[in-house]
Order: C-alpha cells, then structure tokens, then sequence
C-alpha cells in the first residue's frame, strides 16, 4: 500500500512537471510573436494596413490662349465658357479673354480638378461653336486616340491654332443651342445697322453690324455645314 501510494505521488509530480514545461514555452513563444509584431508595425497591435484615402478635387488655374474667326485685330474683352471632361465627369467655368493687337486672347479660368490627371477642354464664345482641345499648340479636330491634356499645368495652353466659329447668336434669354442655324441667320439680319460694343450679330467685333458680319456667318456656315 506504501509503495502504491508513493508511486501515485510520483505520476501525479510527474504530470504537474510537464505542464510547467509545456506553460513555459507556449509563453516563450506568445512573447517572440510580440516582438516580431512590435519590429514590424511599432506596436503589438493590428498590423492590417491603414486604408489611404484618395485627393479629392482641389482648385486650379487653367490658362489659355484662343481665337475668334474673323478676328485679327484687338477688340474688347469678351466672356468665354468652359467645359472640361474627365470621362463622363464634367466641369463647367467661365472665363474672360483679353484680346492682343493680333486677335489672340488670353484667358485665366479658376476649376475643380483632380491632381496629375487629363482632361478634354471646351471653350465657347459668347456668340461662337464650342472648340474642344486635348493637346498644346494644337492644329487637328480631336480623335479617339488623343489622351487629352494633363492638368493641373503652369502651362499657358496655346489653342489660337484652332479658331472658334461665330453664328451662334444668344436668343431673347441669352441663350445658345450650339448650333448655327435658320435662327441666328434672323437674329442677326434684325441687328443689322445698330451700332455699338458687344452687339449681338456684331461677328468681327467693329462696332457695327453690317453686310461684314453677315458674310461672315454665311462663310462658316458654307465651310461648317
């Protein structure tokens, strides 16, 4: 009975034995993982990376050079509209152009856009087709296989190559439908004769709508249509 007794004592001091060993080497290896978590990311904690969110829209300058067909002199500073698509995003802004000796205007618009990305830009006269422009210096209609042009830019984008086309006459609401038509041809005969600056039908800017004018529109509209 002693001998029993003594050999239970034994099995029992045994296994307390070798849960001590097993608690002392799960412990060790709890803290190398602590470690290796604390040389990478710092802390102990979630090591997931931390989601980045993407720049949103940030206000920019656009800057740019067109021309008025019809136009090789200096004449008042005229309203422009832009239009810049970023895929099926798009901005809407205006600007006002100053005229140089030459008829080359000058144009400065303030618009939201994405960094480090290319857009197409439209840019309409008060009384002028939109002209749209996916490159500097450009001289071609815009294709499919232009990648438009990377804004924002300290560039000064040269788009007086590419003339915007007068005929899109302002109706009685000052609006304009983009296209040249029957009814801006009745538009500008009911202007003809006044005098003034900034006249509706006054397509050459001289002061005057004239027999100029309407020569002119029949001229794009001939070329264009």
């Amino acid at each position: 009975m002693r001998n029993n007794s003594l050999k239970n004592q034994l099995g029992l001091l045994s296994i307390a034995i070798l849960f001590l060993a097993m608690g002392a080497t799960l412990a060790g290896v709890s803290e190398r993982q602590n470690t290796e978590k604390k040389a990478v990311g710092g802390t102990g904690g979630d090591l997931r990376p931390t989601p980045t969110t993407a720049p949103g829209p940030a206000l920019s300058l656009l800057r740019f050079k067109v021309s008025f067909e019809g136009i090789d002199h200096k004449i008042n500073d005229q309203h422009a509209t832009l239009s810049i698509r970023q895929g099926e995003t798009v901005h809407v802004t205006e600007a006002d152009i100053s005229f140089d000796n030459s008829g080359v205007g000058t144009g400065v618009a303030e618009v939201w856009l994405f960094p480090s990305d290319r857009y197409y830009v439209s840019v309409k006269g008060p009384q002028h087709l939109w002209g749209e422009f996916c490159a500097d210096n450009q001289t071609w209609v815009c294709g499919k296989d232009d990648l438009g042009i990377f804004l924002p830019s300290e560039t000064v984008f040269d788009w007086s190559k590419i003339r915007l086309l007068p005929g899109d006459l302002p109706d009685m609401d000052n609006q304009q439908d983009g296209f040249i038509d029957c009814g801006d041809l009745y538009r500008l005969k009911r202007q003809m004769g006044r005098t003034g600056n900034n006249l509706i039908g006054d397509l050459d800017y001289n002061g005057v709508v004239n027999g100029g004018d309407l020569s002119l529109f029949l001229k794009v509209m001939r070329n264009h249509y």
